[in-house]
C-alpha cells in the first residue's frame, strides 16, 4: 500500500500530528480546509488506519466519487474501499440500472453487512436514496461449504428470486445454470463463475471455471458466498395486487429498483446500514449539501408531477429519498468531520483546523517545466514521489528523468 510510504512521513507534520489529535479524541465537527483531492484521500487513508473503523466519505456527486476511489485504491488497496454509485436512471424513469452498476453496489451493500471495516466512497445522492434494508439484504448473502448440505433445489429457487437468470450455460455475472446434481454460478463479485458438484444435498467440490471453454481451471474452493443479482428477492416482496400481477407477468422488471418503497416491508438509506460505534462521517465540501438535497427533491418533485399522468401506482417523492431533516438528525448521531478547500462558516463545525497544503503546478506535459520544477523542489529539501498508474508508465517516466532516478521515488 503507497499510503504506508508516505505514513512515516506525514507524521513528522505539525498538521497531521494535530489532525491525528483530533481524530484520537473522537473530536466530532472539526472543519479541516485548505485540502486539495489529493490530501483529502490521504487524510481518508489515515482515518481508516488509525481507528480502524467503516469511514463514509460523502461528496457531491458520483463523479468526484469516482476520482477518490481511484485514489484510495492506491492508497489504501482495492479490499478496503467500496464505491456505491447511484442508479443514473432519472426517477420515474421505466429503466433499471446497467447490469455493471448494480453489481457494484450488490457488492458494496454485502460489504456493508460484513463484519470488515472498510472506506466506503459516494455521492449525497446515493447516501439518501431509500434502498432495501439491511436486514433483508443479508438474507439473500448465501453462504456455501463444501461437505455441508444445502438443497440444491432451494438454491436454485433463491437464484431465481434474487435476479438470476436460468441458461443453458454461463457466460456473464448474474446468470447459472443447472445440469443434474451440478449448479453453476457467476456472482457479482467474482471474476470467473464457480461449479458446485452436488451429492444429494451435500456440497461435494467447487471449482472455478472458465466461460470461455467451460470447463474447470483446476482450482477448487471449499467457501463460497453467492451475493444476489439484484438488491432484493422477488421472495422478500409484500405489496398491492396490481403490482404483484406485474410482477407475476414479468419478473424483475425494468425500473422495479424505483418501486422498491412500494414492493418492500422495509426499507432505508445506505447510512442505516451503519452504526456510530464502528462508523465516521467525512463530508466533502458540505457547504453544498443543502443546496443538492434542494435539487435533488426539485427534480424528483418535477418528474413526479409528470409520471403520476401516466400511472397512480408510483412512490412519492419523500418514498425515494431522504430529506435534509433526516440528513440533520443521523449528524447529531455520528461522529463527523468537514473536509474543503475552503473556510465556511456552518452550526455543525465546532472548530476550524487549516491545512499547510499547496496544489502541484499542472506541467501541461512539458518535460522542461517539471525537470525544473523537481530541481527546485529537491533544493528545498522536499520528498518527491512520482506516482504512475502501473509499472511500465512508471519505467518511463524513469527513462525520461534519468538525472533524477536515484533522487525521487517512482
Amino acid at each position: 500500500m503507497f499510503y504506508n510510504q508516505l505514513s512515516p512521513i506525514l507524521s513528522k507534520s505539525g498538521f497531521v500530528n494535530e489532525f491525528d489529535k483530533q481524530i484520537q479524541n473522537n473530536k466530532s465537527g472539526v472543519l479541516f480546509h485548505n485540502l486539495n483531492r489529493s490530501f483529502k484521500s490521504v487524510l481518508i487513508s489515515r482515518i481508516y488506519q488509525q481507528k480502524e473503523k467503516n469511514v463514509l466519505f460523502v461528496t457531491s456527486d458520483d463523479k468526484l466519487a469516482e476520482d477518490y476511489l481511484e485514489d484510495l485504491d492506491l492508497l489504501i488497496g482495492a479490499k478496503s474501499v467500496h464505491f456505491l454509485p447511484d442508479y443514473e436512471v432519472l426517477p420515474y424513469e421505466k429503466r433499471s440500472p446497467h447490469y455493471s452498476i448494480r453489481a457494484q453496489r450488490i457488492q458494496t451493500l454485502a460489504a456493508a453487512c460484513s463484519d470488515n471495516a472498510g472506506i466506503y466512497v459516494l455521492s449525497i445522492r446515493s447516501l439518501l436514496r431509500k434502498i432495501v434494508a439491511k436486514s433483508i439484504f443479508q438474507k439473500n448473502l448465501i453462504q456455501l461449504e463444501v461437505g455441508k448440505e444445502y438443497s440444491p433445489e432451494i438454491l436454485v429457487s433463491k437464484l431465481v428470486g434474487m435476479g438470476y437468470e436460468n441458461q443453458h450455460q454461463v457466460s456473464r455475472v448474474g446468470e447459472f445454470a443447472r445440469r443434474g446434481g451440478i449448479v453453476d454460478i457467476f456472482s457479482p463479485h467474482l471474476n470467473k463463475p464457480i461449479r458446485i458438484d452436488f451429492f444429494g444435498d451435500e456440497i461435494d467440490t467447487m471449482r472455478v471455471f472458465s466461460v470461455d471453454s467451460q470447463r474447470s481451471t483446476g482450482e477448487k474452493i471449499d467457501n463460497l458466498l453467492i451475493m444476489p443479482s439484484r438488491e432484493f428477492s422477488l421472495h422478500d416482496i409484500e405489496t398491492s395486487e396490481e403490482l404483484w400481477e406485474r410482477i407475476h407477468e414479468n419478473g424483475f422488471y425494468d425500473g422495479i429498483e424505483l418501486d422498491s418503497p412500494l414492493l418492500l416491508p422495509e426499507i432505508s438509506t445506505f447510512w442505516d446500514y451503519f452504526n456510530k460505534e464502528n462508523t465516521i462521517v467525512v463530508w466533502d465540501e458540505f457547504q453544498y449539501a443543502k443546496t443538492t438535497i434542494t435539487e435533488i427533491f426539485d427534480e424528483v418533485t418535477s418528474l413526479f408531477q409528470k409520471a403520476k399522468k401516466e400511472s397512480k401506482l408510483l412512490p412519492k417523492p419523500e418514498q425515494l429519498f431522504a430529506d435534509q431533516q433526516y440528513l440533520n438528525s443521523s449528524l447529531d448521531k455520528f461522529c463527523d468531520y468537514y473536509f474543503s478547500s475552503h473556510y465556511y462558516e456552518s452550526k455543525k463545525i465546532s472548530k476550524k483546523i487549516e491545512a499547510p497544503v499547496i496544489s502541484q503546478t499542472n506541467m501541461h506535459s512539458n518535460l522542461e517545466l517539471l525537470e525544473e520544477d523537481l530541481q527546485n523542489k529537491l533544493q528545498s529539501n522536499y520528498r518527491i514521489f512520482i506516482q504512475s498508474d502501473n509499472i511500465s508508465q512508471s519505467k518511463r517516466m524513469q527513462e525520461l528523468l534519468p538525472q533524477f532516478s536515484d533522487k525521487l521515488d517512482f
